[in-house]
């Protein structure tokens, strides 16, 4: 993977889609965020989160991808 904004806001997504019992405090996330940042525009943008969260959600749902993801490999021991 290679790092980019959009692959964040997919994590996030992605974060959100995995624990669909996860309660987000909106006003607590404005308030560690800082920068005058207020509810309704973190709110905003968690709505395009979410709409994300659920596309993700459908995709494993309609078999597009696997719903576990694969074993990361493992380096094989240098005889030394």
């Amino acid at each position: 993977v290679t790092w980019s904004a959009e692959k964040y806001q997919r994590l996030l997504a992605a974060t959100v889609a995995a624990h669909p019992e996860l309660k987000l405090n909106y006003n607590k996330i404005a308030a560690m965020f800082g920068e005058g940042t207020t509810y309704d525009s973190i709110e905003t943008r968690y709505r395009q989160v979410k709409k994300q969260a659920k596309e993700l959600q459908a995709e494993i749902e309609s078999g597009i991808r696997p719903a576990e993801a694969p074993p990361t490999p493992r380096k094989r021991k240098q005889a030394g």
